[in-house]
């Protein structure tokens, strides 16, 4: 089935029961008023047995000045309650970039819509891209922030927040990883008793990127970090080189693209062990 539109574009699909699925999307606004590059949260029903539409939710309706840049991820319905997160442009701030935690019933009706931010001031931008249960009652946001940024910033540090499903903030970490310009996140996943963030990095690469991953204890301690160049007969890793990730056997795995020596592209899967090996 194929949703005709050129303003909508699907993030996630969460199961809602057996007869229905819920497809998480952005929904770039047409409004004159304010950018029209900003998305809204849009929630749409299907049905799993013929993938009709049943319903259509707008969660978080655009504003004039405050409005959604991206819908990153979100995570299946517990306890008749489901999460999204990304980020959102606030206007007549120093830095505009904030994330945000929207959190839904489990027909996608909205209960609360929260910004994130790394400090008081609100002088940095913040960034989600990643959200996971880290228990039935917290949700850990894997994000990239920058500091003191107002313009255009290409130096983004890594982050994990735990959340509780209030929207209390339990703990924030921020890492930087020395000789690199710029870190970014994709992707968060817990293997045993590890936490692991997947992205890439421009700190060994004269042009392109490195694939990346960081290891931190269930407590957002850093244990190790590596990254990872591509073959001899490729240029370097593009932005966004670990958009899949996932664990079978105390293994990670996670996708990469990259450019060939013929133009064309490569989509490569890294198969990492807990010693990042």
């Amino acid at each position: 089935k194929t949703l005709v539109s050129t303003s909508i574009y699907v993030n996630k699909i969460i199961e809602k029961n057996v007869n229905e699925y819920i497809c998480i999307c952005g929904e770039y606004s047409t409004s004159s008023s304010g950018a029209n590059n900003g998305a809204d949260a849009k929630l749409i029903t299907v049905s799993a047995s013929n993938g009709n539409i049943v319903s259509q939710t707008s969660c978080f309706g655009y504003q004039a000045f405050n409005w959604l840049d991206d819908v990153e991820s979100a995570i299946e319905i517990k306890n008749n309650f489901m999460f999204s997160t990304g980020r959102i442009y606030l206007q007549n701030l120093p830095a505009k970039m904030r994330s945000n935690l929207i959190k839904y019933d489990s027909n996608g009706n909205l209960k609360w819509a929260k910004y994130l931010h790394k400090n008081s001031a609100g002088t940095s931008r913040m960034y989600s891209r990643d959200l996971i249960y880290y228990s039935p009652s917290k949700l850990l946001l894997a994000y990239m922030c920058d500091d003191n940024c107002t313009g255009g910033c290409t130096d983004y540090f890594p982050g994990l927040m735990l959340i509780d499903t209030s929207g209390t903030v339990i703990w924030d970490k921020t890492y930087n990883i020395p000789a690199s310009n710029a870190e970014f996140v994709d992707r968060a996943i817990i293997m045993g008793n590890s936490i692991y963030l997947t992205g890439f990095t421009n700190a060994n690469s004269s042009s392109g990127c490195d694939a990346l991953v960081l290891k931190t204890d269930l407590s957002g301690n850093v244990q190790a970090c590596k990254s990872y160049g591509p073959t001899t007969n490729e240029k370097p890793f593009f932005n966004h080189v670990a958009n899949a990730s996932d664990t079978k056997n105390g293994l990670l795995y996670f996708t990469t693209s990259s450019e060939a020596s013929n133009g064309f592209y490569n989509i490569s899967v890294l198969k990492v062990d807990s010693t990042l090996s």
